[in-house]
């Protein structure tokens, strides 16, 4: 038997917890939002932070993203210290579905780097050129001229 190349978009529904009025629908990240959970990572990893997916990260980022939970309080109040430490089943079987999607992306984002990391010199200074918006570009050619400049003003 074979798959139709149709029946494998991306659902936009992942998982649904609870039924009725309280059903919690999690949402399969759109390669926009996989791209912004993989930069809050990657922010982390800049200024040396320690990684770790803690209850607020997924409550006040990620929840909100990836769910139809309206996020009704603000992170300073009492009650998200409250949940955080006695969530509901449905909310610890939420935040263990946003977990699973948090690993999928960084685990493809190391094999991504991995990837990278075993191509040869040229074709990945290639890749990296390709993928360098007109704003870098434009940055770099005036740090060049600025270099220049300066290089030619000391040589006098």
């Amino acid at each position: 038997m074979s798959v139709k190349f149709s029946d494998l978009k991306r659902k936009k529904i992942r998982k649904t917890f609870g039924e009725g009025e309280f059903a919690v629908e999690v949402y399969n990240p759109s390669p926009e939002q996989q791209n912004q959970i993989t930069q809050m990572f990657l922010d982390k990893l800049d200024k040396n932070e320690e990684i770790e997916i803690d209850g607020k990260l997924v409550l006040l980022k990620l929840i909100p993203m990836l769910t139809n939970i309206d996020l009704d309080l603000d992170e300073n109040d009492d009650l998200v210290e409250e949940i955080l430490n006695d969530p509901s089943e449905i909310l610890e079987l939420v935040t263990l579905e946003i977990t699973d999607i948090i690993q999928s992306i960084v685990n493809k984002t190391i094999k991504n780097i991995e990837n990278l990391a075993n191509l040869p010199k040229e074709q990945l200074e290639k890749v990296l050129q390709e993928n360098k918006s007109e704003e870098e570009t434009k940055k770099e050619q005036e740090e060049r001229e600025l270099y220049e400049k300066l290089k030619a003003k000391f040589e006098k």
